[in-house]
């Protein structure tokens, strides 16, 4: 191991990891974090009740600037509430267990937030099943969109443009003097940044990763902490509360990579809480915020209506929402396209009505 590394008295960067039982991928996490080329942080592992030797390996690192806390098994969501009232940092970063960043990770994103004061959040793309994420998922609920029907309402996600990203930001905008020396030795000059309000956008399902967003401390003061009424889907919310609250934006250069497996490509031995045999709690649980969040705000909008029958016929159809859902043909897709005409129809009669009833 390398030798001890003195602890900063105020980091720059908390990072928050929890982990449970993920002794055989905690290593590739931790190590990610150490790589990083900003040095300015502190790490959070939350050991949430771990059984599999997790304290014993913990033990072993000599950096002050990781820090261990243990509870008694609650929840991921439990476990980073509890980092987050122990972090010390400016910016606030979360990373889990079984999941890397590169290492250019911190260096970019804390070089935005610097350079942007108003600015609460930034993410990144990463690199999810081989392929970049954002890259593949604004297509596929494009796809998906048009597939169920929704072309009546989602003008913006349906809109043909050259740079599937303008589908859901307002702008995009060449990294700056900030960012332009970790781009050039990323090989990626011509890196863009997406900016704007996207939080309407969340409706058609996940646009961003927890792992790749950095967050200043100060937005906790209005997002709150992780809700803790479900042991799954937690982050969604929080998420999506950052994006009704403040503007987005997203730096087009992958800095992460989502793991499904161990190193060696072993299935890990326990699921994660979206997929494997938690899926259809997840599911379930991202309804539930769904329906908290965008529903329960606009019960007569149509385009909701559609993703929410549609999330309460598959939830466990997929972690990006209606990205994992199958799309509609033959009979069954022309019947369901024949009725989202009739509750866009219905939708437009009553707007007509209660303007006419205003004037």
């Amino acid at each position: 191991m390398p030798g001890r590394v003195a602890m900063p008295a105020s980091p720059k960067v908390s990072i928050i990891l929890p982990t449970c039982n993920r002794a055989e991928v905690l290593s590739r996490a931790v190590d990610s974090v150490r790589r990083q080329t900003c040095l300015d942080w502190e790490l959070i592992v939350v050991d949430d009740g771990a059984t599999d030797g997790t304290g014993a390996w913990l033990a072993t690192l000599r950096d002050e600037r990781i820090h261990v806390l243990r509870q008694a098994n609650a929840g991921v969501h439990h476990a980073r509430n509890a980092g987050l009232r122990a972090a010390r940092g400016e910016y606030i970063a979360f990373l889990d267990a079984d999941d890397e960043w590169y290492p250019h990770f911190l260096a970019l994103t804390t070089a935005f937030l610097d350079a942007h004061a108003q600015q609460m959040f930034v993410t990144t793309e990463f690199h999810n099943h081989g392929q970049v994420f954002d890259r593949a998922v604004v297509p596929a609920m494009a796809r998906q969109a048009r597939a169920l029907g929704l072309g009546l309402y989602s003008t913006a996600l349906l809109q043909p443009r050259d740079d599937d990203d303008l589908r859901v930001d307002r702008r995009c905008e060449p990294v700056g003097a900030w960012g332009q020396r970790i781009v050039h030795r990323l090989g990626m000059p011509a890196a863009r940044v997406y900016r704007g309000s996207i939080f309407t956008r969340m409706r058609w399902g996940d646009l961003n990763w927890l792992p790749v967003t950095l967050l200043r401390r100060e937005a906790l003061a209005t997002v709150g902490e992780f809700s803790t009424a479900t042991r799954s889907a937690a982050d969604v919310r929080f998420l999506a509360l950052l994006c009704q609250h403040f503007p987005a934006a997203m730096i087009a250069v992958p800095s992460a990579c989502k793991h499904e497996n161990a190193a060696d490509g072993r299935r890990m031995p326990c699921d994660h809480l979206a997929s494997g045999a938690g899926a259809h709690r997840f599911g379930v649980n991202k309804l539930k915020y769904f329906g908290a969040l965008f529903h329960a705000r606009a019960a007569q909008d149509p385009e909701l209506q559609v993703i929410r029958r549609h999330r309460q016929a598959r939830p466990a159809g997929g972690q990006t929402g209606m990205t994992g859902m199958t799309g509609m043909t033959g009979l069954r897709g022309r019947l369901m396209s024949a009725a989202h005409k009739l509750l866009r129809l219905v939708y437009l009669v009553r707007r007509t009505l209660a303007g006419t009833v205003a004037s």
